[in-house]
């Protein structure tokens, strides 16, 4: 296949290093040029996986959002979540009817927004939009145009918008993210969205040892404790809460957990599950609170959960709290710049209109 990747991070490097290995004719494009110029110079990515590092190519770079989307028969976005906006705006003129638009991940109902920016900006081409709970790789850079995956991450959920579309897009989704498994609409992508139940608790209550180490420690190994755990418990009852107001049968975060492979443990408590975390043992907490595991865990990550809270008519006090004292930690109001109801498109909605966006697209 003809696969575009848009990004330039730890997502979009694995997406592209991965897709080419295994066949697909890769072209990158990134709104910061420079972050692409060694993949640019030398043709490919050096990919580090199962202990072994090699060189893939051939991998495109393009500088003009036109030129890297044309022709292409699927758009992978592996951007920051909060790009989703921006790569709507700068790619939708470009856009042909029947490409496929991934949002890898969508982050708690990127698509949502996605789709309501294409619609203010006036574009109406008739794309196939979907998106995942969360990043199909563990993967961190090493360095200019260098990646290493830690992991491929099974049983990812993903689910066309409006899930109508979910058969017609399945058997491509599979072709380039195999480990994909269907979930019944956006909503239940969102709610899975494992990053924004454990990261926030976790970063917020070690803000002390963050600030002081500069992030110098292993976030899941060491700084999930049991009393963090608890709270990680609670965010994660208040969010099968809202599942099962929208009629979607949830399973818990552990199970979550090592559905995706991140744990051996198939129950029991958040923290004896992180402790069994063989996958993300060596990964060390953010270097300041100032971090994606804020900024878009908690702004990206909660607040659209709370939106769907209110919806619901369930209560989230939990989730509430800790996005409260992001705002206050990082001077930024979350509750206002992060994934509003009004950015989504879905304010002032009852729960029948939502259930019937996310279902049909009226």
């Amino acid at each position: 296949m003809k696969i575009t990747v848009i990004g330039a991070g730890n997502g979009a490097f694995a997406s592209a290093a991965d897709l080419a290995d295994r066949g697909h004719k890769v072209t990158m494009f990134n709104r910061t040029q420079s972050k692409l110029d060694t993949v640019r110079r030398s043709g490919g990515i050096s990919l580090t996986f199962n202990n072994e590092t090699r060189f893939v190519k051939p991998i495109n770079v393009s500088s003009s959002p036109k030129e890297a989307i044309t022709d292409a028969d699927a758009i992978v976005v592996a951007v920051p979540t909060t790009a989703h906006a921006y790569v709507a705006d700068r790619i939708g003129k470009c856009l042909s009817d029947g490409q496929l638009v991934l949002l890898n991940p969508g982050h708690t109902l990127g698509g949502l927004e996605f789709r309501n920016r294409l619609r203010r900006n006036s574009i109406k081409k008739k794309i196939k939009l979907c998106e995942t709970m969360t990043l199909t790789y563990i993967t961190r850079l090493r360095g200019a145009g260098a990646v290493q995956i830690f992991r491929k991450s099974k049983n990812i959920r993903i689910s066309a918008l409006p899930s109508v579309d979910n058969s017609s897009i399945f058997d491509t989704a599979k072709e380039i993210f195999p480990n994909l498994v269907l979930a019944r609409n956006v909503l239940e992508t969102g709610l899975d969205n494992i990053n924004a139940i454990c990261h926030p608790p976790g970063t917020i209550m070690n803000a002390g040892w963050i600030e002081h180490t500069r992030g110098n420690f292993k976030f899941y190994k060491d700084g999930i404790t049991p009393g963090i755990g608890k709270i990680t418990e609670a965010i994660d009852q208040e969010r099968q809460a809202i599942m099962r107001s929208f009629a979607i049968k949830p399973i818990s975060f552990v199970e979550l957990f090592h559905s995706v492979g991140s744990t051996t443990l198939r129950k029991g408590s958040v923290y004896s599950a992180m402790k069994a975390s063989e996958a993300n043992k060596t990964i060390k907490a953010p270097a300041s609170l100032d971090s994606r595991y804020i900024l878009e865990d908690v702004g990206y990550g909660l607040v659209p959960m709370v939106e769907l809270s209110k919806i619901a008519g369930v209560g989230a006090p939990t989730m509430e709290s800790l996005v409260n004292l992001s705002s206050i930690m990082n001077g930024v109001n979350y509750w206002k710049e992060g994934r509003t109801a009004k950015k989504l498109g879905i304010n002032g909605m009852k729960k029948a209109d939502l259930l019937k966006l996310v279902g049909t697209g009226k």
